[in-house]
Parts: C-alpha cells; structure tokens; sequence
C-alpha cells in the first residue's frame, strides 16, 4: 500500500497565511532569515535553516510549522 504524506493541520495554514499577510512587518525584524511562526507568532528566527528546524523540534515535538525564509528584496537571481 503506498504512503500518503500527512496533511498539516489547519492551524499551519493559518499560520503561513498570517505571516503572508505580515511579511513586510517580518522584513522589518527578520530580513534576511528563516522564520519559525506558530500561533501566528514568530517562534524562532536564524539565518541558518537547520538551526531553526532543530530548535523547532526541540520546541514543539513533531508539530507542523511553517517555516519562510524573509528577504530584504535586495538579493539578485
């Protein structure tokens, strides 16, 4: 039988449609880095992603939250 992924709950949409809606307060605190939001409040800030996901885990367990990395607008692809 194949495995699904789970499905985040609905909390984690919320969250991520929080810090959407947030995003130019966010670049005012946290440009430049990833960002941890859960509760539609920011729960960890790092430029470094594996660090954020370790302290997430270390937080909330095996919970779903949503992680955006915040730019400045200054970067060129």
């Amino acid at each position: 039988m194949e495995k699904r992924p789970k499905i985040p709950p609905e909390r984690f949409w919320e969250d991520e449609k929080w810090a959407h809606r947030n995003y130019q307060k966010l670049v005012k605190g946290y440009a430049n880095m990833w960002v941890a939001v859960f509760d539609k409040k920011v729960v960890c800030a790092n430029e470094n992603l594996g660090l954020v996901e370790e302290i997430i885990t270390r937080k909330f367990g095996k919970k779903d939250v949503p992680l955006i990395h915040v730019e400045d607008g200054a970067h060129v692809y």
